[in-house]
């Protein structure tokens, strides 16, 4: 009986033996899942997270601002100018302003050519300059990303009012503005500078005695 038990034994782990010897190999392990005819990743990897906190402070300090300004009023005038701006912000979010802009007006074309056949001039006076003083009010604070360059910008707009006086050949006009700015970190204290705004001032013609216009500025800034 012992005999037989050990023989059955025997015969038992020999045929675990050659089974385990049969069996196919396992699968590799494959990082995908498939669906249908496409295939995703089990685990996407961990998105990499870049903070980045308010570089654009404005409280406490001043910006300047330079650039190419030009007003168009419908005056038969083209009138491209410099302007040049100083903001104090004792809040972030508001600012107070002085602007100044100097203006090189000429004769339009067609203004020009009715000066050489009849001798007449329009009644719109030229522009010498303008300056202003007013407030500046900043409602939006942004930041993007440029992937090429793998840098953050950061930008704040904001509207602003002035007012104060047109400067022109004859004399100066009470005149104010109101409009929209962008501005544009473009170093640590250097910055982009986009501005728009609508500028309505007196002056005394047959036509009325209130002239509107649009004036686009694109300049430059530092930030003190």
């Amino acid at each position: 009986m012992r005999a037989a038990a050990v023989l059955t034994g025997l015969l038992v782990v020999l045929a675990a033996g050659r089974a385990e010897a049969e069996a196919p190999p396992p699968a590799p392990e494959v990082p995908w899942a498939l669906t249908g005819t496409a295939s995703q990743p089990l685990s996407d990897p961990a998105p990499d997270h870049r903070v980045e906190h308010r570089r654009f402070v404005k409280q406490g300090r001043g910006v300047v601002r330079a650039g190419f300004s030009y007003l168009s009023r419908g005056d038969l005038y083209t009138n491209p100018g410099v302007a040049l701006e100083g903001t104090w912000y004792p809040l972030e979010w508001l600012g107070v302003d002085l602007a100044g802009t100097v203006f090189f007006s000429r004769l339009g074309s067609t203004a020009a050519n009715l000066r050489t056949q009849t001798g007449l001039l329009p009644d719109a006076q030229r522009l010498r300059g303008r300056a202003a003083v007013g407030g500046r009010f900043a409602f939006a604070y942004g930041k993007l990303l440029v992937e090429a360059l793998d840098t953050v910008v950061h930008m704040d707009a904001n509207l602003h009012l002035h007012l104060g006086v047109m400067i022109t050949e004859r004399t100066a006009n009470f005149a104010g503005d109101a409009g929209l700015s962008v501005q544009v970190m473009a170093y640590e204290r250097a910055l982009v500078w986009a501005d728009a705004s609508w500028v309505m001032g007196y002056e005394d013609r047959k036509e009325g005695d209130f002239m509107g216009g649009l004036m686009g500025t694109l300049g430059v800034g530092w930030r003190l």
